[in-house]
């Protein structure tokens, strides 16, 4: 058997409970890893990240772009690794790159725009509030729905209503097709 996929929380290395889920090498059939998250404690994380979170919360915006871009930089030049265990589970190159590369990729743009790019863009959302008080600043999924009342989303796009209710929490733009 090979080794227990571990869990970075609370500030250090963590493995679950128990033998866990095996992954398998899909061509040699090897057991490489097995992963759970049985026995951690969802919300002393939770916890733990609002307890944390203090400098996080008093970073800039750009100083957060400029964290994740070296969070970027970093796992890029360790990309190498993760491709190598995306192949054992029989992924291609490109259905990899989709969730290794992809998926920091953005990370690199958020440092790009500068504190008059935010207050420009504020200053431009102000004033359609002004011109267009009818336009919600806050989307909901309800105010989103009367705004693009022919839009067919079947639940895909539908906005988080954790997120739109401003229920604290981490949130994220993720599409796909």
């Amino acid at each position: 058997m090979g080794q227990k996929t571990q869990h970075y929380v609370q500030g250090q290395w963590q493995s679950g409970n128990g033998e866990g889920i095996p992954v398998f090498d899909s061509i040699t059939g090897e057991h490489f890893t097995s992963t759970t998250v049985e026995g951690l404690d969802v919300a002393s994380i939770l916890q733990y990240g609002r307890d944390k979170g203090d400098t996080l919360r008093k970073m800039t915006f750009q100083q957060r772009g400029n964290m994740l871009k070296s969070l970027a930089m970093y796992l890029t030049k360790r990309k190498q690794a993760f491709y190598e265990i995306s192949y054992r589970t029989g992924a291609t190159k490109r259905d990899s790159w989709v969730d290794i590369e992809g998926g920091y990729r953005g990370y690199v743009r958020f440092q790009k725009y500068t504190d008059g790019q935010i207050k420009s863009l504020e200053k431009i959302l102000r004033g359609w509030k002004k011109s267009y008080p009818s336009i919600p600043l806050k989307l909901t999924p309800e105010s989103y729905k009367e705004m693009f009342p022919n839009t067919k989303t079947n639940g895909e796009y539908d906005i988080s209503k954790n997120a739109s209710g401003q229920v604290p929490g981490l949130y994220t733009h993720n599409s796909y097709r």
